[in-house]
């Protein structure tokens, strides 16, 4: 049984994904419903179906009454998250389409120019990911680090991205000044030590960020190079972390690739995962084959049981 307000109206009597069997089978809906068989636009369709924000995608708890058929858990909240699965510091139109294609429904465009995944994001390649990846309806989030507001601003207006994810040493009182600006989705990486981590370890990083109603990406610490290190996270404490705090919206990073994502998830109870290094054949270089393959063991271990 399932209650509660449910986005997908009209559509068909399971949602609008049903539970796909495959990433090539999610693709092939999602080109359908791109291509009008509903009447609404593809992006709208794609957002209404997403879980509220603030939940976690995982076996059913107290704290959830049941799921619909389109990954979304029957919870009320404020935010909307955006994506399930993002693949992160996309350069190529190629890798837009490969993301498109195995049924992954976000992207990080990278502005940290000292990353191998850097953009611009004042030239044109920037502008061309972000309006490719509008067209196949990916949530588009770009990724800043210690940056100026006005620089965030900026990029978000010209290539209309869906969220702003911090990825610096920047403090909580950014977010005053990038709602004041209309900048209201937020995502909070939150760098945590590799290795065995304590409850109240994660808590003293999370806190300062969890009222502020930005949504926390829960990466290992690489350093100086914030992020795309490969090093993977203490999953089980997550988790002890996870269910005693069922509010908290968060996604989980951190050296994740084809070969541990279902662990990861089925260890942390993650509903929603990020990777960068994970599905790259090179440093700073997407596999088409690898984000195929990350893509469908996330969508098949994220699928309720």
């Amino acid at each position: 049984m399932f209650v509660g307000s449910h986005r997908c109206g009209g559509l068909p009597p399971h949602g609008l994904l049903g539970l796909v069997a495959t990433a090539e089978e999610l693709r092939l809906r999602l080109r359908g419903i791109q291509a009008g068989s509903h009447g609404l636009p593809f992006g709208e369709i794609w957002q209404s179906c997403l879980p509220p924000l603030g939940t976690a995608l995982r076996r059913p708890s107290s704290s959830f009454i049941g799921y619909s058929r389109c990954f979304r858990p029957v919870h009320f909240h404020e935010f909307v998250l955006m994506f399930h699965i993002k693949i992160c510091g996309v350069q190529e139109v190629a890798d837009i389409e490969a993301v498109f294609a195995s049924g992954a429904d976000a992207i990080g465009l990278n502005f940290y120019p000292p990353s191998c995944r850097y953009i611009d994001p004042e030239q044109i390649l920037a502008q061309r990911l972000a309006s490719k990846a509008g067209e196949l309806g990916l949530t588009r989030i770009g990724v800043f680090v210690n940056c100026p507001v006005e620089v965030m601003l900026r990029a978000s207006e010209r290539l209309e991205l869906e969220a702003v994810q911090l990825h610096g040493d920047e403090q909580s009182s950014i977010v005053s000044s990038l709602h004041d600006n209309g900048i209201t989705k937020l995502i909070r990486a939150i760098k945590l030590p590799v290795g065995p981590l304590t409850i109240e370890a994660i808590e003293n990083r999370v806190n300062p960020w969890n009222s502020l109603g930005t949504h926390l990406l829960l990466d290992a610490d690489g350093g100086k190079s914030h992020g795309g290190s490969g090093k993977t996270l203490d999953w089980d404490t997550i988790r002890q972390w996870s269910d005693h705090h069922g509010d908290v919206s968060w996604t989980l990073a951190g050296g994740l690739n084809p070969g541990n994502v279902a662990a990861a998830i089925t260890k942390s109870g993650a509903g929603s995962v990020d990777t960068a290094s994970g599905v790259e054949a090179d440093r700073g270089t997407k596999s088409g084959t690898l984000i195929s393959q990350f893509s469908e063991i996330a969508l098949a271990s994220l699928r309720p049981s």
